[in-house]
């Protein structure tokens, strides 16, 4: 499972830069006008995707490192 996680992870993030990549080059081969140069930058969503990224992976791995009761401190409670 945290294995699938950790791909699925670098996966979208690799999407994500992709993406921003290609719009970026779709953008500056499309300019019409020399003088005008409007410039949208995907810096900020990229850096929130790795940042939800990285959050993500680590609550996962605090639920793995959480310490279940066992079988006869279940029965002891009871």
């Amino acid at each position: 499972m945290p294995f699938r996680l950790v791909l699925l992870c670098t996966v979208v993030t690799g999407l994500c830069f992709w993406a921003s990549e290609l719009i970026y080059e779709i953008q500056d081969k499309n300019r019409s006008k020399i003088g005008k140069k409007v410039e949208v930058q995907f810096d900020v969503a990229y850096y929130l995707v790795v940042i939800s990224s990285g959050l993500s992976l680590v609550s996962s791995a605090c639920a793995l490192l959480r310490r279940y009761p066992t079988s006869e401190e279940e029965h002891l409670e009871r």
